[in-house]
């Protein structure tokens, strides 16, 4: 009885209206650890699957897992066919383009620079959780970290000093160098500006 008295404490009232509680002492805190309920994640992708229209589905999916850029770029050389409706019939480059560029903002500007970029060997992921347009690695996730963020502008784009110190303490936080890539569509060139930090 008296082992089982220790295991609690009174905890008296803090504040008006407050009860007298016993709580139990000594017992370690249990960490909750979330395991996915596989066969309902199952079941749900299934469903999508089932009730998603073949074209949306597949766009949906190269959003999620590719980013649409890779998507468009593999359809570009050729590395994969994209196929809508029951017909199977195929979506050419200029048509996902098109599709592209409803679903995505500034999507031809963007579009050039990964192109460059994975033309120069550069592993390219989309850079959401930086806060800019891509994450650029030279291996690629899980083998190495991200050393350069990009953000895209056009030339006629208005940055302010702020949205620069706001980009590069960020870029310094996460240990990577800040580069700004302004394409110019009409001459294919591309330019990129690379912010290095220094203590006044």
């Amino acid at each position: 009885m008296k082992e089982n008295e220790k295991a609690y404490k009174t905890e008296g009232p803090r504040g008006p209206g407050d009860r007298v509680i016993r709580v139990k002492t000594g017992s370690p805190r249990r960490r909750l650890r979330v395991v996915p309920h596989i066969p309902g994640v199952i079941r749900f992708f299934l469903d999508v699957i089932h009730d998603t229209p073949f074209l949306p589905l597949l766009l949906t999916l190269v959003v999620l897992w590719l980013g649409f850029s890779l998507g468009v770029y593999l359809v570009e050389n050729g590395k994969i066919r994209v196929y809508s409706g029951s017909e199977n019939k195929g979506v050419t480059f200029s048509k996902l383009r098109v599709i592209a560029r409803k679903l995505y903002e500034n999507f031809d500007a963007k579009y050039v620079v990964y192109r460059d970029l994975r033309g120069r060997k550069l592993v390219v992921t989309p850079g959401i959780k930086f806060g800019c347009d891509f994450a650029i690695y030279e291996h690629g996730p899980g083998v190495d970290h991200a050393p350069y963020m990009v953000s895209v502008r056009k030339a006629k784009d208005e940055i302010s000093a702020t949205d620069i110190v706001n980009a590069g303490r960020l870029a310094t936080t996460v240990r990577k160098r800040f580069i700004i890539a302004i394409p110019d569509l009409e001459a294919k060139d591309i330019r990129y500006l690379i912010f290095k930090w220094f203590k006044a």
